[in-house]
C-alpha cells in the first residue's frame, strides 16, 4: 500500500487498493492492530464474528485516519473519528 494520491479531478480524493488475502496473523495479530485505533471502534470491530470482517474493519478505520491526515495536513494521532447516532 502506498500513500500516493490518485490523479483525479478533485484534490480531496485519495484511493488505496488493499489486499487482505496476505494478512499473516502471526506477523500482525488483530489485537495489536486494534490497539492502534480508538477503543470505541475496537469494541465494535471485535463484535464481528469472522476474522476477515475484523481485518476489514481495522483497515477501514486506519485508512480513514490516514486520509484525513493526508488531506488536512495533521498528525494521524490527532485525528478523532466519531459516529453519528445512525452509525
Amino acid at each position: 500500500m502506498t500513500d500516493e494520491k490518485c490523479r483525479s479531478p478533485s484534490p480531496w480524493r485519495v484511493r488505496w487498493i488493499v489486499c487482505l488475502d496476505d494478512w499473516e496473523e502471526a506477523q500482525w495479530p488483530i489485537g495489536c492492530v486494534l490497539n492502534s485505533i480508538s477503543a470505541h471502534e475496537a469494541r465494535r470491530i471485535r463484535r464481528f464474528v469472522h476474522a476477515s470482517d475484523q481485518r476489514r474493519g481495522c483497515v477501514s478505520q486506519l485508512l480513514a485516519v490516514r486520509a484525513v491526515s493526508l488531506l488536512c495536513g495533521i498528525n494521524p494521532s490527532d485525528v478523532k473519528l466519531l459516529r453519528t447516532t445512525e452509525g
